[in-house]
Order: C-alpha cells, then sequence, then structure tokens
C-alpha cells in the first residue's frame, strides 16, 4: 500500500472516531443536561419538599406551644381562684373568729361590770346604811349637847352687847359661823367632806404640775401649806366696826376656805367652790369693774357700796356690767378657776370704809 492511500484509510478511520466522539459528545452532553435538568428539578422538589416540612413542624410546634400556653393560662386561672377562694375562706374564719373573741371579751366584761357594780353598789348601800346610822347617832349625841345651849345663844346676844361691838361681832360671828358649819356637815356629811378634801385635791395636784413643768415663782405662787385655812399666813385684825348697811350676805354657800386666807400680799380670803356655783353679791351697790383682769384674778367683779366694798375673782362668767346697780344676795356670775388659779374658787375681798379687812370675821 503506497503513503498515500494509507493516509487516506487513516483519514477516513479518524473521521470515523471523530463521528463518533461527536455522537458520543452529544449522547454525552444531552444526557449531562438531562442529568442537570434531573438534579435541578430534584433538587427544587426536595427543596420545596423541605420547605414544607420545615413549615409543617413549625407550624406543628406553633400549635403545641400555643396549646401549652393556653394550658398554662387555664392552670394558672384555676390556681389564682383557688388562691382567692382559700384567702377567702381563711380570712372569713379568721374574721369570724375575731368575732367571735370580740363578742365573747365584750360578754365578759359586761358580765364583770355588771359584777363589780352590783359588788360596789352593795358595798356602797352597807357604807351608806352604817354611816347614815353614825351620822344619827352623832347627830343625835350633838343635839342633846347643843339644844340646851341654843337658848344662850340669845343671852349671849345680849350679854356681848354690854361689850364692846367689835368683840361682840367677832364672837357672834365665830358662833354661828361654827354652828352653821356643824349644821351643813350633818345635812350633808359627804358634800361637806369632799368639798373640804377636793379643792385640796385640785389645789395640790394643779401645783404638782405646775412645778413639774417648770413654772417659776414669778409666774405661779409659792405652794400653800395644805389644809383648811393654809397659806397666806394671818395679819393684825384692823378695829373696824360694822357700818349701819346692816349684816353681809355670803357670797357662796356653803362657805369654806380652800386655800389663802387673809393677810399680807393676799389681801382676801379663797372660798372653795364648784364649776359654774352661783356668786352672790354681799351688798348693795354699784359695779364699777365686769371683765376679764389680766393681773391673775380672771373674770372680775368689783363692787362699791356706801360703806362696803367687795371684789370677786377667778369666775366663770359674768352676769352683771358695769354701771349696774345690784342688791345683796343677787347672783352677778358664776365660779370658776379662771387666771392665775390652781382650783376652783372665789377669790372674796372686802373693804369697809376704804379699809380691807378679812372677810371672814364679817361673813
Amino acid at each position: 500500500m503506497d503513503v498515500w492511500a494509507f493516509l487516506n484509510w487513516l483519514w477516513q478511520r479518524i473521521d470515523k472516531v471523530l463521528d463518533w466522539f461527536g455522537s458520543s459528545y452529544n449522547t454525552l452532553r444531552n444526557a449531562a443536561a438531562n442529568a442537570l435538568n434531573w438534579a435541578i428539578s430534584y433538587a427544587q422538589n426536595a427543596y420545596n419538599n423541605a420547605v414544607n416540612w420545615a413549615k409543617g413542624q413549625l407550624n406543628s410546634l406553633l400549635a403545641f406551644i400555643n396549646f401549652v400556653e393556653d394550658y398554662a393560662i387555664a392552670v394558672a386561672t384555676d390556681l389564682y381562684h383557688e388562691a382567692i377562694n382559700f384567702a377567702r375562706s381563711v380570712l372569713n374564719s379568721a374574721y369570724a373568729a375575731v368575732n367571735n373573741a370580740i363578742d365573747y371579751a365584750v360578754s365578759v366584761a359586761t358580765s364583770l361590770y355588771h359584777s363589780a357594780l352590783n359588788s360596789i353598789t352593795h358595798a356602797i348601800d352597807n357604807v351608806e346604811a352604817w354611816a347614815g346610822d353614825q351620822i344619827d347617832a352623832a347627830r343625835h349625841t350633838i343635839e342633846r349637847i347643843f339644844n340646851p345651849l341654843l337658848p344662850l345663844i340669845s343671852v349671849m346676844s345680849v350679854i356681848l352687847s354690854l361689850a364692846e361691838r367689835d368683840t361682840a361681832n367677832k364672837l357672834l360671828t365665830f358662833v354661828r359661823t361654827l354652828y352653821g358649819e356643824i349644821v351643813q356637815f350633818f345635812d350633808d356629811p359627804l358634800g361637806f367632806i369632799l368639798g373640804v378634801v377636793w379643792s385640796q385635791a385640785v389645789s395640790f395636784f394643779c401645783y404638782v404640775i405646775g412645778y413639774g413643768l417648770g413654772s417659776v415663782n414669778a409666774t405661779l405662787p409659792p405652794i400653800p401649806k395644805w389644809g383648811k385655812g393654809g397659806g397666806g399666813g394671818g395679819g393684825p385684825i384692823p378695829p373696824i366696826s360694822l357700818p349701819p348697811d346692816g349684816d353681809l350676805v355670803r357670797p357662796v354657800d356653803p362657805l369654806y376656805i380652800s386655800g389663802y386666807t387673809f393677810g399680807p400680799g393676799h389681801y382676801g380670803t379663797d372660798f372653795g367652790i364648784i364649776n359654774g356655783q352661783d356668786i352672790r353679791a354681799a351688798h348693795s351697790g354699784v359695779v364699777t369693774f365686769a371683765s376679764w383682769d389680766s393681773a391673775g384674778y380672771g373674770n372680775r367683779v368689783d363692787i362699791q357700796g356706801e360703806h362696803y366694798w367687795t371684789r370677786y375673782g377667778h369666775n366663770q362668767s359674768i352676769l352683771v356690767s358695769v354701771g349696774q346697780t345690784v342688791s345683796a344676795g343677787e347672783v352677778i356670775s358664776h365660779g370658776n378657776t379662771t387666771g392665775n388659779s390652781t382650783g376652783p374658787h372665789l377669790h372674796f375681798e372686802l373693804k369697809i370704809n376704804g379699809s380691807y379687812v378679812d372677810p371672814v370675821l364679817y361673813l
């Protein structure tokens, strides 16, 4: 075979190989394209399936979460209502228990109060009965002593009329005062004793409180000597005879000394009273002062008569006005403890013909 023929044969063989390779390439390319399309389609389907599965799982999870949330809310709501009901039950039980305890305590206290009241009432009745018997016995004894002496008072008046008028008046005033106090005591012994003791107790505690709060002598009088007629001290009695105006009327009744008496620095006498007690004019005259006094008298009334002049201090209310004419025994005020005072009393001052005198000797 010549060379040309060989090359021609080789070319034919190469052409066949190329044809085969071209056919295989197309087949392979088609197969690759088909494979790629299938892979893309498969991947798309897989992706869609995965997305759908994930959505399904997510929806299932959301549904489960919603279920759990609803269940938890329902359980919490039930527990809340049960707790509320339990708390209300406990509160109602406690309230009922407290009410029962209060009712029981009130019942016991009421029972004890009535028992104590009955016991005290019974004891008071016994004491009153015993005291009444003792007072009656004492009254009969004193009446047996004083009744024979009563006629002597009139005889004494005749005898004393021969003595000096001032001495006679003093003795007669003393006898009348002593006899009047004895009669007042046996008419109302409890009231008489309480009147004396109460004013002293009030004065004492007022001084204790005053000095305990830091009061000084400049604003609080010195502590008086406790007891009837204590404090103030006495002084010489001026020899003044009674004017022709007549006897003085007692400004308060009963009349007893509750604090300071007449003396230097205290030109009057303190008579014990109860709050609101009537204060009467000791004589007729014209009201010269009827107002608040800043010097310590509180609500004060002054009355000027022809020969008498009187002052009434520490009143609760004043019933007269300046310039008004009053009669002896007329109610001019109600007593109290206004001004510089340590307890309910009437501060009473008396002048006769312009000179201070001890009111006790002339009432």
